[in-house]
């Protein structure tokens, strides 16, 4: 990610990615159980150690992490307010369960 950010005028605002418990709760909301694309508590749970071993893309905003299973949507340069202060954060937004067709569409960049 670094790498192809720095190549591509991309600003990342950290080293690190981010999960907030908003993000994680959005993951697995009620509505994506309903339709049965919410990923497994243990899928978010391992993902800081196996998105090293999953395919990456870019989409012209975000970056994502997939095993063709589930999709892992990171935002390089996600801004926010702590106690009124505005700051930037690689944040993780969401997880959701798929069926892997998506990535052939042209918007997706392999990295």
């Amino acid at each position: 990610m670094k790498t192809f950010a720095q190549n591509n005028h991309i600003t990342l605002a950290s080293d690190e990615i981010y999960m907030t418990s908003h993000a994680i709760a959005h993951s697995v909301r009620d509505s994506k159980v309903k339709k049965g694309i919410a990923v497994d508590d243990q899928e978010l749970i391992d993902f800081p150690v196996s998105r090293l071993q999953m395919q990456m893309y870019y989409d012209g905003e975000n970056f994502i992490y997939t095993d063709m299973k589930s999709k892992f949507i990171i935002h390089p340069n996600y801004k926010f307010k702590i106690k009124g202060e505005q700051s930037k954060i690689v944040n993780f937004i969401t997880a959701t369960k798929i069926d892997g067709t998506e990535f052939k569409l042209r918007k997706y960049i392999k990295l």
